[in-house]
């Protein structure tokens, strides 16, 4: 995703389809963080939107690469979920025996019954884990990204992606990377004249 973001294309077309507020934020926060707020950053966002953006922003490789170790704790909950929702296919006979009861005078074995305790179990722990790593992720990234809604470089950004998307809704023209480099638009610093 993020390779695909970095082609001109795409590029071109995340900056002139995400609304503008996204790519504001995405300016203002991810610009220059580190792998560890990055990956914060990407509880808020879709996976697929989060590489695309990271693509489009240039970021550099490692950055973007280390910043997937948001994946780890809430991967590690919903893989032991499936293993454990998976328990029954995997272990049939025993869990069968289990259901039915004691079946022609054989009794239960405490093994066979440990299958049902770690179903009955695990199976709403893993959910709640899985939940609350999620949950607390996007908290903390959203109140991230809620904070530099004050900040000047999100308003400057803001402007900035508004002014390019009705431009080029308009006109279907978008300043050059040289255009960037020269503030075309005149948002990176106060106008004496104003």
């Amino acid at each position: 995703q993020w390779f695909i973001g970095r082609m001109r294309v795409v590029q071109f077309y995340l900056n002139t389809a995400l609304p503008p507020e996204l790519l504001a934020a995405s300016d203002a926060v991810l610009e220059t963080a580190h792998c560890g707020l990055v990956g914060l950053i990407g509880y808020v966002f879709m996976d697929t939107a989060n590489g695309l953006n990271q693509g489009r922003m240039s970021m550099r490789f490692w950055t973007q690469l280390c910043s997937e170790w948001s994946c780890i704790p809430n991967a590690l909950a919903v893989v032991s979920l499936g293993a454990t929702i998976a328990l029954p296919a995997i272990y049939p006979a025993q869990y069968e025996s289990i259901q039915n009861g004691e079946e022609e005078g054989e009794e239960v074995v405490d093994g066979e019954r440990i299958l049902v305790v770690l179903i009955d179990v695990l199976i709403p722990l893993l959910a709640l884990i899985a939940g609350l790593v999620q949950f607390s992720g996007v908290s903390l990234a959203a109140r991230k990204l809620g904070a530099s809604i004050q900040r000047d470089e999100y308003m400057m950004a803001r402007e900035k992606w508004t002014a390019i998307q009705f431009f080029y809704q308009v006109s279907g023209l978008v300043p050059s990377r040289e255009g960037w480099q020269q503030d075309v638009l005149q948002l990176s610093a106060r106008n004496p004249s104003y």
